[in-house]
């Protein structure tokens, strides 16, 4: 009887955390806490060293469903699929909600700052340059868009330029910083260099881009699976879901389980050889089955992380670890020495009932935090201690 009374009432407290799916994780820039989007149509903020344990007596690793938190956006209008914060400050964030609206907040007083698109062009990623001027989206119908966060929204009303691809990759709207994917965009992440700052772009047919936006050129990377020996036509069902990139290494996952870690330096050049393909320029001259064979090399190991959709990769800022999570309720990390996966050390950090929709990674001193969603409403963290062995995995 007492145990039934007691059930009930800790059925009747007001829930600490998401009514609903969680969508969207990310650390905050130092690593104290980590940002959740839900479908409950909130954002929370969730304290990291207020979570119960002591890191002091791990053994390995550990852990925890994260329990403190504070609601920093609530009477959103739609569920909110995307969240990346504002790296100049992480009081401020971008959010995309289900309907494509694109959102800034401020995270200390809960309130939106500023819309910055409103439509129905669902949005599936968000990213920030380095120095918080400009914010890219990815959306449903194939457009990224490079918004200045200085300046108005101009109208986007002029004709689009065909400029890629046989068949047409992307269309490029002249004057304005826009291009047009002819596949549903899923992932972006941003790449720079000495030489230029490019916006690595994937999507709907295992299709891999790369947008100079600076110049309006854009370059294609013919995904290949290593295992079969060919180029396989890809079906609309196929998508590389996740993007991530650290030092000189990017890291793709796919809908048929793979992730594959590329040398972006080697991609860099084995695009930039045969492209761009603006339509006013004479056709390249390297055949296409050469420039597949070159962007091939460009990959540094390719493996299948299990027979389902991989929904989710992170690296570590140094590129020493990979964490990886997808629908069979599985999240990995993969430890990575000289730019290679280190297979026979990962570690299954958890398992859960249902597939996991987000993870990212996070060093902090002598040790690595990894967070994940988990069946659903839950947000996880997971507590390890750097392997003194792979300190200096470069």
């Amino acid at each position: 009887m007492l145990v039934a009374l007691l059930l009930w009432l800790a059925s009747a407290l007001p829930r600490i955390g998401h009514q609903s799916t969680v969508n969207f994780v990310r650390f905050s820039g130092d690593g104290t806490t980590v940002l959740s989007a839900s479908s409950d149509r909130t954002l929370r903020r969730w304290q990291i060293n207020n979570t119960r344990w002591q890191p002091e007596t791990l053994q390995h690793w550990n852990l925890r469903q994260l329990t403190s938190s504070e609601n920093v956006g609530a009477q959103i209008e739609k569920a909110v699929r995307m969240i990346r914060h504002r790296p100049e400050d992480n009081d401020v964030a971008a959010i995309g909600l289900e309907d494509g609206t694109i959102q800034l907040w401020n995270l200390s007083d809960a309130v939106p700052d500023k819309t910055l698109y409103s439509g129905n062009d669902r949005v599936f990623d968000l990213v920030f340059t380095p120095d918080s001027k400009t914010l890219f989206s990815g959306h449903g119908s194939g457009n990224v868009y490079a918004r200045s966060l200085a300046a108005s929204e101009q109208a986007l009303t002029r004709k689009p330029q065909s400029i890629v691809g046989n068949p047409p990759l992307a269309e490029l709207v002249p004057g304005e910083n826009r291009v047009r994917f002819l596949f549903t965009v899923s992932s972006l992440v941003l790449s720079q260099d000495q030489s230029s700052s490019l916006v690595v772009v994937a999507g709907q047919f295992n299709k891999l881009a790369l947008w100079d936006w600076q110049n309006q050129k854009v370059y294609e990377v013919p995904y290949t699976r290593l295992d079969n020996g060919f180029d396989q036509p890809m079906g609309k069902q196929q998508y590389i879901n996740s993007l991530a990139t650290a030092k000189n290494v990017l890291a793709t996952a796919d809908s048929e389980g793979m992730i594959t870690l590329w040398d972006m330096k080697q991609v860099r050049q084995c695009s930039l050889e045969l492209r761009p393909r603006n339509a006013n320029q004479s056709k390249p001259k390297t055949s296409m089955d050469e420039h597949s064979t070159r962007c091939s090399n460009a990959i540094l190991k390719q493996w299948s992380a299990g027979k389902q959709p991989m929904r989710s990769v992170a690296l570590s800022r140094d590129g020493c670890y990979l964490a990886s999570a997808g629908d069979d309720g599985r999240v990995i990390l993969t430890p990575i020495q000289n730019q290679q996966p280190q297979l026979e050390q990962q570690q299954v950090l958890g398992q859960f009932q249902h597939g996991v929709r987000s993870v990212d990674i996070s060093l902090q001193g002598n040790e690595i935090l990894v967070t994940s969603d988990a069946d659903g409403d839950r947000v996880m963290l997971y507590r390890l201690k750097k392997d003194r062995n792979h300190a200096d995995c470069q």
